[in-house]
């Protein structure tokens, strides 16, 4: 019987390639994603506000729902921040990339929008945030490559609730399993769109974020 031949070393990136994955998923607590930073992950050195995201309504199972956070670079210098999500699918990021200049604050939409009239359990879907000192001009999607190592990591969770604080969860909306391609962190690079907060978002099977 002919032997079988070892499997072939994978291939560094392309210099330049989009970033698709920059960590490795953080350990489930009791069956929830947890927010706490890896050993080999930055600590965030900006600041991010809210720290958790609520989507909160009666109706969150027939629309969108969109919420704003607020991200302050409290240093003096420029950087670039990248936002990744666990869900293309019912997720949309404006913008999911940029640049904060030193002391000023960019505000980020992000929406949900139901699929299939699910509202997914709280805890299970997160986002997270990246952050490097950067004073290119060139459009913060050339900056984010797949070799590019953020200066700061945060994740926040998402949780969803009615009116009166109660889980809109409808039972039906965790979260599928990652697909292979999907980048180690279990978050992928975060989809913008022209008017995240009437349009509910389709499904895309490319999850590059848009410049």
């Amino acid at each position: 019987m002919a032997a079988t031949a070892p499997p072939s070393a994978a291939a560094p990136p392309a210099a330049g390639a989009p970033q698709k994955s920059v960590i490795a998923a953080p350990p489930a607590v009791g069956g929830a994603v947890s927010a706490v930073n890896r050993p080999d992950e930055p600590p965030f050195q900006l600041k991010l506000e809210p720290e958790k995201l609520i989507f909160r309504g009666d109706k969150l199972n027939e629309g969108s729902t969109t919420v704003e956070v607020k991200l302050t670079n409290t240093t003096k210098d420029r950087h670039s921040f990248k936002v990744k999500c666990t869900s293309n699918e019912i997720f949309r990021v404006r913008p999911p990339l940029g640049y904060v200049d030193g002391e000023q604050t960019q505000s980020i939409k992000i929406t949900f929008a139901t699929k299939n009239g699910a509202v997914p359990d709280s805890t299970k879907h997160f986002f997270a945030f990246y952050h490097l000192k950067s004073a290119e001009t060139k459009p913060a999607r050339q900056v984010w490559t797949a070799t590019t190592k953020p200066e700061g990591v945060k994740r926040i969770l998402v949780a969803f609730e009615k009116e009166d604080g109660s889980p809109a969860t409808t039972g039906a909306g965790a979260p599928a399993a990652p697909a292979a391609a999907a980048p180690a962190d279990g978050a992928k690079d975060a989809k913008d769109t022209k008017d995240a907060k009437d349009a509910p978002p389709a499904p895309a099977k490319d999850a590059a974020p848009a410049a």
